[in-house]
């Protein structure tokens, strides 16, 4: 008993991981095969926010007056919205304050060097399992690994449950590599990195390619020792293929050709995000929201929201919870010295979630956000 609670205080990122990733393929399983709803993932789930909410309380209480303190501007909000709490909203609360709480924990009980590179080990075999289920899916037609419900978006995802953990699954493994690779190993010895990778193509989630290119894009400029002319003309050439590839896709060829043809140009691009903003979110924000609402947030029906992730956060939260869940995010995610490249990875990630959404209130990305911090924390270390 005592080497197990060792053990897990010294993994416990990894037990959590694990603990994600098994969960959520369960539910997948049996929701797409079996056309069963079941709550194992959120039973998971509740558990871990309520023993991590007690351990950080026995470490910090001034941690525990910021959660707190978040708690009472949404129960504000919620008091007074005018068309009245529903008990759904609370999921919405919970998959916030799961993202906060892990690295809010993640500060309090750190992990040794030895523990993250067990975590990344962990976190690539995972990756592994699901590329090659990604593979198989795609041979054999297993429309239960696909990305998406609707039949004509393209794409294979595995076991993850949604699209957007697998884009931001694969934007940290990305990440991991881009650090690996150009400070210690060859890709090209790496045939499960490059595996895995491959893989990516099949989601089917322009996330992931936007993500992959540019990531790409800043390794080959860091390890190519072409002159600065000569990286500028591949620049120069990468952005050209790029502007082909948009055009054929959006504007030429293809499923989103078809929505820009219907809907305009930036809908393709947002997948209809931005039409969301204007039919939905502001709709509801007019009929609902008194003054505290604008200072607090405050939605019973989160599934109003734009999908536009940083919007979504002042959404849920108003302008001043908004500023206040942001300042806790950060100052429990930014354990790491801010270098020009950690600033470019940064602000490709940012781009995306702007864009994508789904990052700071979905509680399945939230164990990818803390690996994302740990690999940032772990090469600060090496340098």
């Amino acid at each position: 008993m005592i080497k197990l609670k060792d053990y897990l205080k010294k993994f416990w990122a990894q037990v959590v991981l694990i603990t994600f990733f098994t969960t959520e393929a369960i539910h997948k399983i049996f929701l797409e095969v079996f056309y069963l709803k079941i709550s194992l993932v959120q039973i998971t789930k509740f558990s871990i926010i309520l023993v991590f909410i007690f351990l950080i309380y026995l470490k910090s209480k001034k941690q525990i007056l910021h959660l707190l303190l978040l708690l009472a501007f949404f129960l504000i909000g919620q008091f007074y919205i005018s068309n009245g709490f529903r008990l759904e909203v609370l999921q919405s609360l919970g998959r916030f304050f799961l993202v906060i709480i892990l690295l809010i924990f993640a500060s309090l009980y750190p992990l040794s060097p030895k523990a993250k590179n067990q975590l990344f080990v962990t976190f690539k075999n995972i990756m592994l399992v699901n590329a090659c289920l990604i593979f198989i899916a795609f041979a054999f037609q297993f429309n239960f690994l696909a990305t998406y419900d609707i039949s004509f978006r393209f794409g294979y995802n595995g076991l993850f449950v949604s699209s957007a953990t697998s884009s931001y699954a694969f934007l940290t493994f990305f990440i991991l590599c881009y650090f690996r690779h150009t400070n210690q190993l060859s890709l090209k010895k790496d045939w499960s990195t490059i595996l895995i990778i491959f893989s990516s193509l099949f989601v089917g989630t322009k996330a992931i390619y936007l993500g992959l290119v540019l990531i790409s894009c800043l390794a080959f400029f860091k390890t190519n020792k072409l002159s600065i002319r000569a990286k500028g003309f591949s620049l120069l050439t990468v952005f050209v293929f790029g502007l082909f590839i948009f055009y054929i896709t959006f504007i030429k060829i293809g499923d989103f050709n078809e929505i820009k043809e219907a809907s305009g140009l930036l809908s393709a691009i947002l997948s209809f995000r931005n039409d969301l903003l204007i039919n939905v979110t502001l709709p509801y924000i007019n009929e609902n929201w008194t003054v505290w609402n604008y200072l607090f947030g405050g939605t019973s029906n989160f599934d109003t929201r734009t999908q536009l992730g940083f919007l979504d956060v002042f959404y849920f939260w108003g302008v001043i919870g908004g500023i206040c869940y942001f300042y806790i995010f950060q100052q429990n995610f930014f354990r790491f010295r801010n270098t020009t490249e950690t600033l470019i990875l940064l602000s490709i990630i940012s781009l995306i979630v702007f864009m994508g959404g789904n990052f700071f209130e979905s509680a399945t990305a939230a164990i990818y956000i803390l690996i994302l911090r740990e690999i940032f924390l772990s090469q600060q270390t090496k340098s």
